[in-house]
This record gives C-alpha cells, structure tokens and sequence, in this order.
C-alpha cells in the first residue's frame, strides 16, 4: 500500500511491525495526507514515526480495549 518505498524497506517494515489492516490504513492515510500537504514522497524514516503511533501497546503497557468488569 506504500508503492514510495522499495521492496526492502517495505520488507523491513513487515518484520518490525505487526499491524491489522485497519491499522495499515491509518498509516497510509497519514502519508497520504503529509504528501498532499507538503508535496513530499514518504520514506522509511518518515513512515517509522506514521508506525509508532499505530502501536497497541506502547510502552510495554496494554491499554484496555472494551467494557472492564
């Protein structure tokens, strides 16, 4: 979904990460949105940070999803 990118760097991506596709999506629109306003083509160090945002866990800490009992 990030055609910018070389099949390395998306290779490199996949293992780094594990995303839903919900959550790929995200990161795609965010890159969208940054080339339509800046008019700049993404790269792996610019998709790294689009990545870190979409993290279910962030700092070794769960966050609770759902109705707590």
């Amino acid at each position: 979904m990030i055609p910018y990118l070389s099949k390395n760097e998306r290779i490199k991506l996949a293992k780094t990460y594990s995303f839903s596709g919900g959550q790929i999506e995200n990161i795609v629109r965010k890159y969208t949105v940054d080339n339509i306003l800046n008019g700049t083509d993404p790269t792996i160090e610019t998709v790294h940070p689009y990545c870190q945002t979409e993290f279910l866990y962030k700092n070794e800490q769960p966050r609770k999803i759902g109705f707590i009992r």
